[in-house]
């Protein structure tokens, strides 16, 4: 598990390697509701103007924004799944303890 500090009303970036183009994505699930607030940022329309030399149709990083909204702890279990085959392992997974000071 990985450990990430993040002031009281400041935000942190967490990227995870994204498999978008087979239809796997992030989901998530937090320990404790209210210290953290987190944000999934959509930044596709605007990848190929940040890095031209993407191929179009290739998968790109999927990026959370981690605001600390109260002090204290908290963990997020992150499941890169596809959304429609319920019941089924997730293809990979990612811890983070959140520390919020």
């Amino acid at each position: 598990m990985e450990s990430k500090n993040v002031q009281l009303n400041d935000s942190i970036f967490i990227s995870l390697p994204g498999k978008g183009t087979s239809g796997l994505l992030w989901q998530y699930r937090i320990e404790n509701d209210g210290v953290i607030d987190l944000e999934r940022i959509d930044y596709e329309d605007d990848v190929h103007k940040i890095d031209s030399t993407i191929p179009v149709g290739t998968s790109i990083p999927e990026v959370f924004k981690i605001t600390g909204q109260k002090k204290g702890s908290t963990k997020i279990f992150f499941e890169q799944r596809r959304p429609w085959e319920h019941g089924s392992p997730p293809y990979d997974t990612r811890e983070f303890e959140i520390n919020v000071d």
